[in-house]
C-alpha cells in the first residue's frame, strides 16, 4: 500500500522578466497571501544554490483546493470521479522570462481509492488538451486554466502559458512524482511490481493495459529499495519500506523531503534549460542583422553562465540522476540547437556585413575615380589657359600653383566623400 506520496505538475509560462525585478512584484504577492521562499538544496554544490538565490524568484501559496477528476476505465468503458486536492501552488520565476507554476498534489492515504498513477495520467491528459478534464466547483475546466488563475494574481504585464504558443509536444505538465510503498509481496515479485509501477508513473500511463513493457535505461536504482523512472513526460521516484529499522526511519522521515528539494530543484533547473532554450530559438532568426547577433550573443553568454551546469553535487546518485534528467528532457540537444542557430546567425550577419562593405567600397572607389578625373581635367584646362594668356614664364609659375591647389582640393573632396559614406551609407 501507499504510505505517503505526492505529485507535482509543473506548468511552464513566459513572462516579462523585468517585472519580477521590481520590488512592487514581491509586495503585491505578499498582500495576496503569497510567501517568498528560498530554492536551496542541502546536497547541491554552493554555486548551484547561489544561482538559484540570485536568479530565481520563488513564491508559494497554500490553497487546499479540491477538484474532481473523471477517470475512465478503458477495459469496461466506465468512468468514476476522483477527488484530489491541490494543497499548495509554487511559482518559480527565472530571470530569463521563463516561469513554472507547480501544483503540489499530496496523496491522502486514508481516503484515496484510486492509484496515484491514475491521477498522474489524468493530469497529463488535461494538460495536453485531450478530452479528459477536471471539474472545479461543478464546472468543467483544464488543469492549465487553474494554473492560469493562480499566475494571474501575480502579474500585471502580459504572460502566456507555454503550451499556448508552441506545438502539442510542449503542452505537458512535466509530472514529478514521489511514492513510498509498504509491500508484503515476496522480494522477487515486489521488485518486478515496483519497476513496472515506477515506469508506469514516470510515463503517466492510464489503465488501458495490465502489462507495461520497459527498458532498463528507463529506470535507475539508487538502492534495492529506491528507484527512479524517466520519460519525456515526467519522472518518478519510488521507494519501498524494507523492515529494517534504520532504513525505514530514513525513508519515513527524510527521503521524501530530499526528493522534494534536491532532486525536484534539479529537475526544475533542467526543465528551465529546455524551455528557455526553446524560447530563445523562437527569438533568434536567420535573417537577423549584426546588431541582433551581438544582443543575442550576450543573452546566450549570460544564460550559459547562470544555468548551464554539468556538475551539481558531490553525492554520486544525485549527480547521476541530474544527468538522466538532462537526457530524458533533451535539454542538452535543445541547447546545442541554440548554439548552432546562433552560429548560423553569426555567419549570416558576417556575410551581410562583408557584402555591405564590398558594396560601399565599390561606390567609394567609383566616386574617388570620378572626382580625380574631374580635378585632373580642371587642372589641365586652367594650366593651359594661364600658360597661353600670360606667357611661358608666368605660365610655369602659375602651373605650379594650380597643381598644388588642385591636389589640396582633391584631398579635401576625398576626405569629405569618405566621411559621407561612412556616416550615411547603411546598405
Amino acid at each position: 500500500m501507499v504510505v505517503k506520496a505526492f505529485l507535482r505538475a509543473n506548468i511552464p509560462f513566459v513572462f516579462d522578466r523585468t517585472e519580477t525585478s521590481d520590488e512592487k512584484f514581491i509586495s503585491r504577492a505578499l498582500k495576496s497571501n503569497w510567501e517568498k521562499f528560498d530554492m536551496q538544496g542541502n546536497f547541491l554544490l554552493k554555486h548551484i544554490n547561489l544561482s538559484f538565490a540570485n536568479n530565481v524568484t520563488c513564491l508559494l501559496k497554500n490553497c487546499n483546493k479540491t477538484i474532481q477528476v473523471p477517470i475512465t476505465n478503458f477495459k469496461d468503458n466506465t468512468t468514476t470521479t476522483h477527488d484530489i486536492t491541490i494543497s499548495q501552488v509554487q511559482i518559480y520565476c527565472f530571470d530569463t522570462g521563463i516561469g513554472f507554476c507547480t501544483l503540489h498534489i499530496p496523496y491522502d492515504t486514508e481516503t484515496e481509492e484510486k492509484t496515484i498513477t491514475d491521477v498522474g495520467s489524468v493530469l497529463y491528459n488535461s494538460a495536453t488538451g485531450a478530452k479528459t478534464i477536471v471539474i472545479d466547483n461543478g464546472k468543467e475546466t483544464f488543469l492549465n486554466c487553474i494554473a492560469d488563475e493562480m499566475i494571474k494574481e501575480l502579474f500585471t504585464s502580459p504572460y502566456k502559458l507555454y503550451g499556448t504558443i508552441n506545438d502539442n509536444s510542449n503542452k505537458r505538465n512535466n509530472i514529478f512524482s514521489c511514492v513510498l510503498f509498504d509491500s508484503n509481496n515476496t522480494e522477487e515479485t515486489n521488485q518486478n511490481l515496483l519497476n513496472q509501477y515506477c515506469y508506469q508513473l514516470a510515463n503517466t500511463y492510464d489503465n488501458r493495459s495490465d502489462t507495461f513493457s520497459f527498458c532498463e535505461q528507463d529506470l535507475c536504482h539508487q538502492h534495492d529499495y529506491i528507484r527512479w523512472g524517466f520519460s519525456t513526460r515526467g519522472v518518478a521516484a519510488i521507494a519501498n519500506l524494507t523492515g529494517k529499522q534504520e532504513t525505514d526511519k530514513f525513508l519515513l522521515n527524510f527521503w521524501d523531503k530530499s526528493v522534494a528539494t534536491n532532486y525536484f530543484y534539479l529537475y526544475l533547473m533542467v526543465l528551465h534549460e529546455k524551455f528557455a532554450t526553446y524560447h530563445y530559438l523562437n527569438i533568434i532568426t536567420d535573417d537577423s542583422d549584426a546588431s541582433d547577433f551581438e544582443i543575442n550573443q550576450k543573452l546566450l553568454i549570460d544564460f550559459n553562465f547562470k544555468y548551464i551546469f554539468k556538475i551539481v553535487s558531490d553525492e554520486q546518485f544525485i549527480q547521476n540522476t541530474f544527468l538522466k534528467f538532462k537526457v530524458w528532457t533533451n535539454a542538452d540537444d535543445a541547447y546545442l540547437e541554440l548554439t548552432e542557430q546562433l552560429k548560423k546567425m553569426f555567419d549570416n550577419a558576417e556575410y551581410n556585413a562583408n557584402k555591405s562593405i564590398e558594396k560601399r567600397n565599390q561606390k567609394f572607389n567609383f566616386i574617388s575615380i570620378l572626382i580625380s578625373i574631374v580635378c585632373a581635367v580642371s587642372i589641365v584646362f586652367e594650366t593651359l589657359n594661364l600658360f597661353f594668356s600670360r606667357g611661358l614664364s608666368l605660365g610655369f609659375n602659375t602651373i605650379h600653383s594650380t597643381i598644388f591647389t588642385g591636389i589640396i582640393i582633391l584631398e579635401i573632396l576625398f576626405i569629405i566623400s569618405s566621411i559621407f559614406y561612412i556616416l550615411f551609407d547603411k546598405k
